[in-house]
């Protein structure tokens, strides 16, 4: 046995062509012309259950790119209301923190040469540490150093295996292809 899926979600019609929703619109807009009847003169009375009546049934009835009248109007009801411009806060003002304020600026001054420093390099004893030693290698050397450093080769190959890939089509021929990762 078959049986028919809905493909879409519709309101019900309950009473005549109209939703429950579009029909409140209407009788509400029909009762207030109603009820102003016997307080405005006929002309003004005329132009506003015109009015009256024609926005409601625009409200009722009419959808904007499938959406009903009234998520148009309360967008751009917020489109007017809402300010234009962004405003980025600090992390600070939005968790609630206090404020913090920078640094006072220091200033430089130079110490003066010690003993040592007067001495010409040439003669002066070579006291560095594993740290000075490492960053000369890593300034002065284009070998580089093992365990610390990638050489450059090595980077490119890995680069283009990134790039290209072996793809085996359904006839049993293999190819190369670029290989595009959509993150």
């Amino acid at each position: 046995m078959q049986f028919q899926v809905p493909q879409f979600e519709t309101e019900n019609k309950l009473i005549g062509p109209f939703t429950i929703v579009q029909f409140t619109y209407i009788s509400f807009s029909a009762i207030i012309s109603f009820l102003l009847f016997p307080i405005l003169t006929t002309w003004f009375w005329l132009a506003i259950s015109a009015i009256l009546i024609g926005s409601a049934l625009a409200i009722a009835l009419i959808k904007i790119n499938g959406r009903p009248m009234t998520i148009f109007i309360i967008s751009a009801f917020n489109y007017l209301w809402e300010p234009k411009t962004l405003s980025i806060k600090p992390k600070a003002e939005v968790i609630g923190l206090k404020k913090i304020e920078p640094l006072p600026k220091v200033k430089k001054f130079e110490v003066p040469p010690t003993e040592e420093e007067k001495i010409p390099a040439k003669i002066a004893p070579q006291k560095k540490s594993r740290l000075q030693d490492l960053f000369n290698k890593i300034t002065t050397t284009s070998s580089p150093i093992p365990f610390r450093e990638e050489s450059l080769k090595q980077n490119a190959s890995a680069k283009t295996k990134k790039e290209y890939e072996l793809v085996r089509k359904p006839s049993g021929e293999v190819a190369t292809a670029r290989r595009v990762d959509y993150r």
